[in-house]
């Protein structure tokens, strides 16, 4: 996959495209990454960080959106991941959600590559389909 000075191609190359951060191209490779290697797999980001207008501020808030939520789920997984890149780290409302996830189970993870983010996820992946296989052995 790609590491930086990253062009898109889709058809949604507006202009806008040069306002991306490092951490959004990154966050877009792993999870273009996640649907092209693993096509059955789930995943939810929900698209809360960014500048908003005065309006869009009260409606997110109005709506219920909870500040700090991690970047990416993968219920299927149990796994939660939010992506930085150093020196950015994740702020007090995102390391509460990562404890929160952590406390109900889940794997959650601070991720500061594209490289990182995916190890975590093939690890993950890897070690569910491990699971599968032993309960099916255990069946027979």
């Amino acid at each position: 996959m790609r590491k930086g000075n990253y062009k898109y191609r889709g058809k949604t190359n507006n202009g806008f495209i040069k306002f991306l951060l490092k951490e959004d191209i990154v966050q877009h490779d792993f999870l273009k990454y996640s649907a092209l290697q693993y096509p059955w797999l789930k995943y939810h980001h929900s698209p809360l960080e960014g500048r908003r207008t005065p309006f869009e501020q009260f409606l997110f808030k109005y709506l219920g959106s909870d500040a700090g939520f991690v970047d990416v789920i993968f219920p299927e997984l149990l796994l939660a991941i939010e992506i930085k890149i150093k020196p950015n780290k994740p702020t007090p409302a995102q390391q509460e959600w990562l404890d929160y996830f952590k406390k109900i189970g889940w794997q959650a993870e601070v991720c500061w590559s594209f490289d990182e983010a995916k190890e975590v996820l093939d690890f993950r992946v890897q070690s569910k389909m491990k699971e599968i296989n032993s309960r099916k052995a255990t069946m027979i």
